[in-house]
């Protein structure tokens, strides 16, 4: 066993780490040797492993019906048993949209005053700021939407 008085000055090993307290047959201190800082316990191995590999290779992305959530075999919005309600899944999800940009104009106006222009781009990139989070998310969120809504098609009389 080395004690605290056993390790010389300057001596980089072995040198106590921690005390573990009276240990079970001598009744004395028990020191746990470390070895020095830096060196090869210390180095960090780095396995790059691929993007698209293992169980990932085999997965496919697909679409869900927006009423029921049922995998989808083509790329619309809708099964063939929500069909049926297409329009009115489409109002409330047209809704929503509207919901979000209206949130996103609220917080662009609160960033401009803050800026101290009304006319002009909000140039902020604060990141103590709690509503440039808020309109960042909700611009992400704004932009799914209108992913979402391009899956109904493009409105116009040719689908009508």
């Amino acid at each position: 066993m080395v004690g605290v008085g056993d390790v010389e000055a300057g001596e980089a090993w072995p040198q106590p780490c921690r005390h573990l307290g009276p240990g079970p047959r001598s009744g004395g201190s028990h020191w746990i040797l470390c070895p020095p800082p830096g060196g090869e316990h210390t180095r960090c191995k780095t396995v790059l492993t691929a993007k698209v590999g293992g169980l990932l290779a085999f997965a496919t992305r697909r679409s869900s019906c927006i009423g029921c959530r049922a995998v989808l075999s083509h790329h619309g919005a809708v099964c063939k048993f929500c069909l049926p309600r297409e329009s009115e899944l489409y109002q409330k999800e047209v809704a929503h949209l509207g919901a979000l940009e209206e949130r996103f104009s609220r917080l662009w106006t609160q960033c401009q005053r803050c800026q101290g222009s009304l006319h002009e781009d909000v140039l902020c990139t604060s990141r103590d700021c709690p509503i440039f989070y808020m309109r960042k998310k909700v611009q992400k969120d704004l932009d799914d939407q209108e992913q979402l809504l391009a899956r109904f098609g493009p409105p116009g009389p040719a689908t009508w």
